[in-house]
């Protein structure tokens, strides 16, 4: 039989430490099912593990804040990217293949006068298929 206090005061450690679930669990001797089945009865167990998780980030969270502070471009351009409000990235496009709208435009116009030039008008092809059925 499990020692739950004994396990989950170990699997506390290990993700203090900077193990994850999965890691926590095996080291502790206990499989991640298992620690998903005491969550999903307990839900205190559960609002534990996520409060460990959630504090580990606030530490990187705040780790990468302090770094931006002091100067750090990648930090800053980091938060930034990923915290800021008005910031994304974006991706670098490839203009070797870029076909402009105006090319499309010009090439659809041309095409419409060259067929235009084959075309025998309407009235003309009418005019032919009443004269054959007349006959």
């Amino acid at each position: 039989m499990y020692n739950k206090i004994k396990i989950l005061k170990q699997i506390r450690q290990l993700l203090t430490n900077g193990h994850g679930v999965y890691t926590a669990c095996k080291i502790a001797g206990i499989s991640y099912v298992t620690l998903y089945s005491w969550k999903n009865r307990w839900p205190r167990i559960e609002r534990y593990i996520d409060t460990i998780l959630v504090r580990r980030t606030q530490l990187v969270e705040d780790a990468l804040y302090k770094s931006a502070l002091k100067g750090s471009n990648y930090a800053q351009t980091f938060w930034l990217k990923n915290r800021g409000t008005n910031w994304k990235d974006t991706a670098l496009i490839d203009q070797s293949q870029h076909i402009h709208l105006t090319s499309i435009k010009g090439a659809i116009e041309s095409a419409n006068r060259n067929a235009g030039k084959n075309r025998i008008p309407e009235s003309t092809e009418r005019a032919r298929v009443l004269e054959t059925k007349s006959d």
